[in-house]
């Protein structure tokens, strides 16, 4: 069942020309990226891969092993890497928070809400966890100052969308 899935999200959903996963397929591929899912994504594209070549799997798993460099783990960890270097380079504003979503030939949103931007830490997290290429775990520290810096309501003593704002 998980093969399934991942030929569907590769054939259907990954877009190759942009290097990103597309939100939706409804006889052609979508042209918005929610960055949400995509952070998500490769949470899941990491875990897939380390399946794929036969490494221990899950929150206690040991990074000890040798991959045996399954055709389908080489390429989870092609869309590991076009995802995320899609999101540091695409959707990274310049205050160094992430916008919500891309629309491919338009640009990014103009929101940035929290929820997208602890989704695209633990995204980057996985991307650096499934390539060991620290330019990922750096851009997750560096989301992660932005939003103590742009989120971080010191009044209520933790995170808001918009501090000084009501929030849930």
């Amino acid at each position: 069942l998980v093969n399934v899935v991942f030929k569907n999200l590769d054939a259907l959903h990954f877009d190759a020309n942009v290097g990103t996963l597309v939100d939706a397929w409804d006889g052609k591929k979508a042209k918005r990226v929610t960055t949400y899912d995509a952070a998500y994504a490769l949470a899941a594209l990491q875990i897939f891969q380390r399946s794929q070549d036969a490494l221990p799997v899950g929150y206690a798993s040991a990074d000890a092993g040798e991959s045996i460099g399954s055709q389908r783990g080489k390429r989870a960890l092609a869309i590991i890497k076009a995802q995320a270097d899609f999101i540091v380079n695409k959707l990274t504003g310049k205050n160094g928070l992430v916008a919500d979503y891309y629309t491919l030939g338009k640009g990014v949103s103009n929101t940035q809400t929290l929820g997208t931007q602890f989704a695209t830490i633990r995204g980057l997290s996985a991307a650096f966890k499934a390539t060991g290429d620290a330019r990922y775990k750096e851009a997750a520290r560096k989301l992660f100052l932005a939003i103590e810096k742009h989120m971080f309501d010191k009044a209520i003593g933790t995170y808001a969308n918009v501090p000084g704002q009501a929030t849930e």
